[in-house]
């Protein structure tokens, strides 16, 4: 299993604000990577709920890292799936419902 793909399958549900900094200094560290694309997709995931704009910042950033790399199938749609479901949990904070169906809806597509 590709190493990038099996840390996805391992995101946690929550970590400590340390780690969020943590990633923050590293991801500022590190030249374009997979290592760094996998930092922004951590990063939408665990600020998606204490800061949705960062949270967006970093979907940005996923989807256009994630056409420069050369990844499996897999690891692609793991990725793409993560970002729908951090979009779509935005999305209903927001309250844009609809939007936040529509990812539910790609997500589930994709899981």
């Amino acid at each position: 299993m590709h190493q990038l793909e099996q840390q996805l399958q391992e995101i946690a549900p929550f970590v400590a604000d340390e780690q969020i900094e943590q990633w923050q200094r590293a991801i500022t560290a590190l030249g374009p990577s997979e290592q760094q694309l996998l930092l922004h997709v951590l990063l939408a995931w665990h600020l998606r709920q204490r800061n949705t704009a960062q949270a967006l910042q970093h979907i940005n950033h996923a989807h256009q890292y994630l056409a420069s790399y050369v990844l499996t199938e897999r690891t692609q749609l793991l990725l793409q799936g993560r970002l729908h479901l951090v979009q779509a949990e935005i999305s209903r904070l927001l309250a844009d419902l609809p939007q936040a169906q529509a990812e539910i809806a790609s997500a589930l597509i994709i899981f």
